[in-house]
């Protein structure tokens, strides 16, 4: 059985809790700064590499990208392309 304990804090009180509770989640986790989504353009200007080469390597599975599902929208990770273009230029 759950126990519930009840306090008296001010609002600025409650507000610092929430805030250090924050700090403290978002420093244990990793930083997600490379996991933007880049679009086609993006990702090709990232790779120092044209449209049609981009799509060829899609084509032929030589770089992951996603599909948002029910539209024809895809989008690349940062960090999945460079990942993957240190083993396709080695190819």
């Amino acid at each position: 059985m759950q126990k519930n304990i009840l306090i008296s804090i001010t609002p600025d009180e409650f507000k610092s809790i929430i805030k250090e509770s924050i700090l403290e989640i978002n420093s244990n986790q990793p930083s997600n700064r490379d996991e933007r989504h880049l679009s086609q353009k993006e990702a090709c200007e990232l790779l120092q590499i044209s449209q049609t080469t981009i799509i060829e390597w899609k084509k032929r599975n030589l770089i992951p990208y996603h599909q948002i599902p029910n539209t024809r929208k895809i989008y690349y990770l940062k960090s999945e392309l460079v990942e993957a273009s240190k083993n396709t230029i080695n190819k």
